[in-house]
């Protein structure tokens, strides 16, 4: 794995900064106050492409310009209870030919509110991407979630 993408920069934009001590990385916000606050932010080890748009979109794109590469994807995207992660989670299904990317999934804590999905729904949108697909809570910050193959597929 070599790029890390995150849909939603966040407040702090801190996670595209400390991916980039590993990986190469493309941090998608739609909030242009965030995105002119981070634009001119380099990595530590690694390059951080900052992208202003939809996260939806964005991925949508990164994933068929690139539908064989693996990544680490982040969905972070998301206002109040609006969650745009059932979305994106079909579209990583649709957009790419890997079934094997690393998903991590943040402030699973509002599952079942407003859009969000509730943690069934996750691990069935999941399995639609990758049967072998685990779906952990790792009870960090939020509720963390990473979703993550048992075992090596493509």
């Amino acid at each position: 794995i070599n790029t890390f993408i995150e849909c939603g920069s966040g407040e702090s934009g801190e996670n595209a900064v400390n991916f980039s001590n590993f990986f190469d990385v493309i941090s998608i916000d739609i909030d242009k106050t965030l995105y002119v606050r981070y634009c001119n932010r380099t990595g530590v080890k690694h390059n951080i492409e900052w992208v202003l748009g939809d996260g939806r979109e964005e991925l949508q794109k990164v994933l068929t310009e690139r539908p064989d590469e693996r990544f680490v994807i982040l969905l972070d995207d998301h206002y109040d209870y609006t969650s745009f992660i059932v979305e994106e989670m079909e579209i990583i299904r649709d957009f790419s030919n890997r079934n094997d990317h690393i998903i991590i999934i943040d402030d699973m804590k509002f599952a079942g509110r407003g859009t969000y999905p509730t943690v069934e729904v996750l691990e069935l949108l999941a399995k639609k991407i990758n049967q072998n697909y685990n779906v952990k809570n790792t009870e960090i910050g939020n509720n963390i979630f990473v979703i993550y193959p048992s075992k090596e597929s493509k």
